[in-house]
């Protein structure tokens, strides 16, 4: 949400990686760390958007999770 997207964008690229599932996603992003910046290619109402979010730790979790913000 942070990054600017919303509930049914689609995510085609993340950190330069097509991601062609959701468990690609997830990998993509558990292999990162907060700080990182990277670019988030997505499609939202047929139109090809494209930010740079920074990896967040998500609040509240100590497995590791991250989340991005712009």
């Amino acid at each position: 949400e942070k990054a600017g997207l919303q509930p049914g964008d689609r995510i085609l690229e993340f950190g330069g990686k097509i991601i062609a599932s959701y468990e690609q996603f997830v990998g993509e992003l558990k292999a990162r760390k907060p700080g990182e910046k990277v670019k988030v290619k997505f499609t939202r109402s047929g139109e090809e958007r494209t930010v740079e979010a920074t990896l967040d730790k998500r609040p509240g979790d100590d497995d590791g999770s991250i989340s991005w913000r712009d």
